[in-house]
């Protein structure tokens, strides 16, 4: 699946506040190859306020399908990592920074060794203000191990058609 994972990550950016389900679902599709890298499109056409899986749940963008999984958060990241294929997770902002409100979208497109143990590699980019901002990376490395304890409110994988 994931060629040039760096690269297509380092082009990508969250162009809407509020649209980083939107955001995360043209990242997978752009790192399944099925879309040029620089690709601004999904975003747009939620008209900047994709909350939410309305505008991605049993959706279909360029040949990808993402459904919603109700699989537990670990074994979705195992199943489909083996597969070559990423998720999407949404984590509520809480989990990650106390006190923080809403929820964020997230790819997890990877397994890292880091100290010996394998870690689950969470992506995304974050646009707070809208203004075009979103193209710093924000990557995560849970170890696999903690992968159940995280509080995904919704998780989605996808099948490419």
């Amino acid at each position: 699946m994931i060629n040039n994972q760096q690269q297509t990550l380092n082009g990508h950016s969250q162009k809407h506040r509020n649209s980083c389900g939107t955001s995360v679902c043209e990242l997978i599709v752009k790192l399944e190859g099925r879309t040029p890298p620089d690709l601004q499109q999904y975003e747009s056409d939620a008209a900047g306020g994709s909350k939410g899986l309305d505008h991605i749940s049993n959706k279909t963008y360029d040949g990808v399908t993402f459904l919603q999984d109700a699989t537990p958060l670990r074994d979705l990241v195992k199943q489909e990592l083996a597969a070559q294929r990423a998720i999407m997770v949404f984590i509520p902002n809480a989990a990650l920074q106390p006190g923080a409100d809403g929820v964020h979208a997230w790819a997890v497109i990877d397994y890292e060794t880091v100290n010996n143990a394998q870690h689950a590699v969470f992506v995304s980019k974050n646009s707070e203000f809208g203004k075009g901002e979103g193209k710093w990376d924000i990557i995560m490395k849970i170890p696999e191990s903690l992968l159940s304890q995280i509080p995904a409110s919704d998780t989605l994988r996808y099948e490419v058609n």
